[in-house]
């Protein structure tokens, strides 16, 4: 015997049993109305002008860079085979955007009284390093590449020095390059 269950009953004692603002913020939303201005109740904006808290990942990947750190067991590489002309400007232009909108490519490490902290860096031009890569005389162009790539990855970060992201440029020739951005602190969701 198949369960018939009125979904209009269910959802209406869900919507009883939401506190009456947020049942108000859900009418106002459902109506296409603007959303309220925001309220000192709502969770607030932690200032980026001084050290802030590590999250536990990050207290985890601090304190293994401080026991290591030329380690570089939790970096990781991405590489982007690009074809056709590349304009510089424009690829330096939409990588500054990108670090500039993502906190976490512009944060370096530090420590107070023995805590690792986060400092927040701000927004600047990405520096876009542009590497010849050509193959040396019986090597393919391939193995130049994967020779270039081998040695960026293992290249460590200074994490109390710099933020752990950067770029490198391998051009491969005037139409075909290969760039990828590097980065440190890496946890298992990003690996998806």
């Amino acid at each position: 015997m198949e369960r018939v269950v009125d979904t209009s009953t269910s959802r209406a004692a869900r919507i009883a049993a939401l506190p009456a603002h947020v049942q108000e913020e859900l009418r106002r939303r459902l109506a296409g109305e603007a959303p309220r201005p925001r309220t000192s109740d709502d969770i607030p904006r932690v200032p980026r002008d001084r050290p802030v808290p590590l999250s536990p990942a990050q207290q985890r990947l601090w304190y293994l860079h401080e026991v290591d750190p030329d380690s570089v067991e939790y970096t990781s590489m991405r590489v982007l085979r690009l074809h056709g002309v590349l304009d510089h400007t424009a690829l330096r232009r939409a990588l500054t955007d990108l670090v500039a909108r993502h906190e976490p490519l512009r944060t370096r490490f530090g420590a107070v009284d023995g805590q690792g902290v986060q400092l927040v860096g701000l927004a600047t031009e990405v520096e876009l390093p542009v590497v010849a890569c050509r193959p040396r005389p019986g090597q393919n162009q391939e193995e130049a590449l994967g020779e270039l790539l081998e040695a960026e990855a293992r290249t460590p970060f200074d994490l109390r020095a710099a933020a752990p992201f950067r770029v490198l440029l391998a051009e491969l020739s005037t139409e075909d390059h290969a760039p990828h951005p590097h980065r440190r602190l890496v946890h298992g969701r990003d690996r998806g």
